[in-house]
């Protein structure tokens, strides 16, 4: 297929949430609007599991978590007991589509696309991500981009530090300050560095709805209907809506754009305590319960005697001890507690808590590094994972890190124009019904859209025709 466009846009907005954008709030989103009528739009399934990273660097190498090797922030770093490391971006052996593109001789801006920071070289300009300690750190390649950056922006924010916190009117003064430098570099970038592919994510999306989503759904267990801070959200998307339109009015005709986010968002009902349901099951055994709250690093576990742990987060990982274990009583473990996990039931009613448990070895076409046993969705993502220690209990409803009101939902958008003689129409190489798609969908159809010969086992595929 030869290539219909000049350049192609990502505009990349964590856990924006589709509901939201396509009916929720669509008639208040004039630029959102004009996008779904004109162009296609549909739901991005997101990976297993539904989190920042792995899946942004999933959409930018259409490579699963297995195959990446990268199953959350932290990962463990060997086959022992309950050791994880941050995850960076020498983490990520696979090639990126700026890197592909790269072979062709194209250049790519790239700011904030998570697991790009330490920073490394590419054809053409970027900007490391909300991973980014400080502005001291190398950020940029070329490296004199930070020089001119700063000189243009002054301080550069890289993520919003305490996003839990509970200080909400400082909070919405900073996530508007970060989202609005983030477009306010991406603008400068486009308009006076040469490019091919450009992509952008900005994570203030995510944050606000973290802080911010029990203000605003009414069916949550932490509702303030009088609340002062009930349009905050909102009040954010109409905002995107705005920068969005200046970013497409911004960039040369003929170009192809596409709005996605990693995944989405809903309401968070609580966190189920997911070691302490394995110290009551006698999965894990303490040598002594503590007499307050701890993490899960600071237990005194009885190694000899545990046969499985886990760490919590968004979704919960379960790790089989594996030092005094076969692989035939691992795997028989294994399934022994993922039906275990989905029997569990609410302490209330009673009702069954619908969890999912997902085997890497299943869902992966590889699975590389250390990945745990189980992938865990507590009640479908409504509840999130908690692993610390001493809450006496399986339920709780506070986030144990600090408040937070909404977790992460498995699909996020997708949005797609093309502008052509300064209008935006509906990109004719594309498929005519869309229902779905995959964010292993998205490095295929790039490829299809530079027209670049390159073959590998993605399991993605184009949303373009072959014409």
């Amino acid at each position: 297929m030869k290539s219909k466009f000049n350049k192609v846009l990502i505009i990349g907005l964590d856990s924006a949430e589709p509901s939201l954008i396509y009916n929720e709030w669509l008639k208040e989103l004039p630029a959102f609007r004009e996008i779904l009528q004109k162009g296609i739009y549909s739901k991005l399934k997101s990976t297993i599991p539904p989190i920042t990273v792995p899946a942004w660097m999933s959409m930018m190498t259409g490579k699963t978590p297995g195959e990446l090797g990268v199953y959350g922030f932290r990962n463990k770093v060997d086959r022992g007991e309950g050791i994880l490391k941050t995850i960076d971006s020498y983490d990520v052996q696979h090639r990126k589509i700026w890197d592909i593109i790269a072979l062709e001789g194209k250049k790519s801006i790239i700011n904030g696309v998570p697991l790009t920071f330490p920073i490394k070289k590419i054809n053409g300009n970027i900007v490391s991500c909300f991973m980014t300690p400080s502005q001291e750190s190398n950020f940029t390649h070329p490296k004199l981009l930070k020089d001119e950056l700063i000189s243009n922006f002054g301080n550069i924010q890289f993520d919003i530090k305490g996003f839990r916190r509970l200080e909400k009117d400082e909070l919405i003064d900073e996530i508007r300050s970060y989202t609005e430098q983030q477009f306010d570099i991406t603008d400068y970038l486009t308009n006076n560095k040469e490019w091919d592919f450009a992509a952008m994510v900005e994570m203030g999306t995510d944050r606000i709805q973290h802080a911010f989503w029990n203000y605003m759904d009414e069916n949550h267990v932490l509702f303030e209907p009088n609340s002062p801070h009930k349009n905050v959200i909102f009040n954010h998307y109409k905002y995107l809506d705005s920068r969005v339109a200046k970013l497409i009015n911004n960039v040369p005709d003929n170009t192809l754009i596409m709005i996605v986010s990693d995944h989405g968002a809903k309401r968070m009902e609580g966190g189920f305590c997911f070691n302490e349901w394995l110290i009551e099951k006698e999965y894990l055994v303490l040598k002594n319960y503590p007499k307050e709250i701890t993490p899960f690093e600071e237990l005194n576990i009885d190694w000899v005697k545990t046969r499985a742990y886990s760490f919590g987060g968004y979704y919960g990982r379960l790790f089989i001890n594996k030092s005094y274990l076969t692989k035939e009583q691992q795997t028989s473990l294994m399934l022994e507690i993922k039906s275990e996990i989905e029997k569990i039931k609410f302490t209330e009613n009673k009702e069954c808590m619908n969890n999912k448990v997902y085997l890497p070895s299943h869902i992966y076409p590889k699975v590389n590094n250390y990945p745990p046993e189980g992938i865990v969705y507590f009640n479908n993502l409504y509840w999130r994972a908690i692993s610390s220690v001493g809450h006496r209990g399986n339920f709780i409803r506070n986030n144990d890190t600090g408040p937070d009101g909404s977790n992460h939902s498995q699909e996020g958008i997708f949005m797609c124009i093309h502008k052509k003689n300064n209008k935006l129409i509906k990109p004719q190489a594309i498929q005519d019904h869309i229902k779905e798609i995959s964010i292993y969908d998205i490095v295929p159809t790039l490829i299809d859209v530079f027209d670049i010969k390159y073959s590998d086992n993605f399991i993605g595929k184009s949303i373009f025709r072959k014409v």
